[in-house]
């Protein structure tokens, strides 16, 4: 089955600034399957100024990408804090799907282990093409916990997204 992955907003939790000053995130967001992590598919970069505890839509879509018995989908966000005196790493949440559970087709998730953001996406079918947001909405209670490791670690992210 080939499936695509809709990148709808983050929270932010950190923006790696002392007290309530914005942070300048530049982030980029990616899915692939275990079976072939050369089939990374990545968003252009995304910058924007942000605050703590802030959503922010990100509205990008990612793939096509083939999912099968016995593969992991998985989806992650990663970047950097830039400053004037340098760059910090920012480690955004980090989803694991399986057939076990659809490949999370046709529902709203929301990763809850990103140190410094999470990230919610939906996964719908590649028929269903690019155009718009996927047909359900996510409201009322409609966003689920993203499976996924509980504690990350920069080896938790793909080499090509940094």
């Amino acid at each position: 089955m080939r499936v695509n992955v809709f990148i709808r907003q983050i929270v932010v939790h950190d923006t790696r600034d002392p007290g309530d000053d914005p942070g300048e995130y530049d982030i980029a967001f990616a899915a692939y399957t275990d079976a072939a992590p050369a089939d990374l598919k990545t968003t252009p970069r995304w910058t924007n100024s942000v605050r703590r505890a802030e959503q922010y839509e990100i509205l990008e879509w990612l793939g096509p990408l083939d999912v099968q018995d016995g593969v992991r989908l998985i989806v992650a966000a990663r970047g950097r804090e830039h400053d004037f005196i340098g760059s910090d790493e920012l480690l955004g949440g980090v989803a694991h799907l399986t057939g076990a559970n659809q490949w999370g087709l046709d529902h709203w998730w929301r990763t809850r282990n990103g140190k410094h953001f999470d990230v919610v996406f939906a996964v719908s079918r590649a028929e269903a093409g690019h155009a718009g947001r996927p047909l359900f909405t996510g409201h009322h209670g409609e966003i689920g916990d993203a499976p996924g490791p509980t504690e990350l670690s920069s080896s938790d992210y793909p080499a090509g997204l940094a």
